[in-house]
């Protein structure tokens, strides 16, 4: 009896997916029921252009722009420098973050002059040291954000830089691998002092410098969001803005708090493009600003470009 219950189970699932499978396809990221072809979520983002500007994995084939163009020697292990123009007027800075929002300029959609210095997981704090505990990803993040220091010093071509960096302070009281001297800080405490030596040394250079607030960080990535609309028919690419930052309460104040300190320093809220009516969506009726979890797609770059540019002209 309970083979032959086991067995009526199997047969019952083999029904099911192949009743599935003659229902439902995907074409380019898009789901379609097959009779009223109905689409329910954008085609999914496509990741390659923030791949090919993680130019460190690409050894068989560097990225040699900002050697060529900018003059700038070897890149350190972690280090992602890439140029489109040897006169860059716009200089961007940062994390991974910095990267994603560069990418659509890096893949030809917007064309600014402009350089990116940056390296996934390293937080532009140039007054701090980062220490890793062995031999961990991040050992050069001090030297690399000091080099962006640098070439905005010492590119005179360069009038604007834009910091990007992850939104922190979801644990502010928890200490970090960032040390002044021998003594290592917390999460609030060296964002406080990074963020505030970066940008007073940038304003002290006579530059226009704009600082990122990051996107919202969500819990689904697009793929979880495909996968489980085919069950649930629901959007969980879609999430309350209030819940997405409860636990980044500080960092919005900290900010403000720098603000006040630094009167010159422009402020770019990269919500305002997600976020609408208290819901913040990770794609529009069109294409996903995402290719995360908390990461911008070429598409989300656009968007957050096209806005700078409207809120502060780059070229006056």
């Amino acid at each position: 009896m309970a083979i032959d219950l086991r067995v009526a189970v199997l047969v019952y699932a083999m029904v099911i997916l192949f009743v599935a499978g003659n229902t439902i396809y995907l074409t380019d990221g898009k789901v379609y029921a097959h009779d009223n072809k109905i689409a329910a979520l954008p085609p999914l983002p496509d990741q390659r252009v923030f791949n090919e500007l993680k130019i460190f994995e690409h050894w068989t084939r560097p990225d040699t722009s900002c050697r060529d163009k900018l003059n700038w020697g070897e890149l350190l292990p972690e280090e992602v420098c890439v140029a489109n123009s040897s006169r860059p007027r716009v200089l961007f800075i940062g994390d991974s973050h910095a990267m994603a929002l560069y990418s659509s300029i890096f893949a030809g959609q917007i064309d600014i002059p402009s350089a990116l210095v940056a390296s996934p997981g390293c937080l532009f704090y140039p007054n701090l040291a980062y220490k890793p505990k062995s031999n961990e990803w991040g050992r050069n993040c001090t030297q690399i954000s000091q080099k962006a220091l640098t070439l905005a010093r010492n590119l005179g071509s360069i009038d604007t830089i834009i910091v990007a960096n992850i939104r922190k302070e979801n644990a502010a009281d928890k200490l970090t691998q960032f040390y002044s001297g021998d003594t290592p800080l917390t999460d609030h405490d060296a964002f406080m002092s990074g963020t505030q030596y970066l940008v007073s040394s940038l304003l002290a250079l006579g530059k226009r410098v704009i600082y990122v607030v990051d996107v919202p960080y969500f819990p689904n990535t697009p793929e979880n969001c495909q996968t489980r609309f085919l069950v649930t028919k629901s959007d969980d690419c879609v999430i309350n803005k209030s819940e997405s930052d409860k636990s980044f309460g500080q960092y919005f104040e900290t900010i403000k708090t720098i603000k006040r300190m630094f009167p010159k320093l422009e402020i770019l809220d990269a919500e305002k493009i997600i976020c609408a009516d208290g819901k913040c969506s990770q794609h529009d009726a069109s294409q996903y600003f995402y290719i995360d979890k908390d990461h911008l797609s070429v598409y989300g770059s656009e968007k957050e470009l096209h806005e700078l540019s409207k809120q502060f002209p780059l070229f006056n």
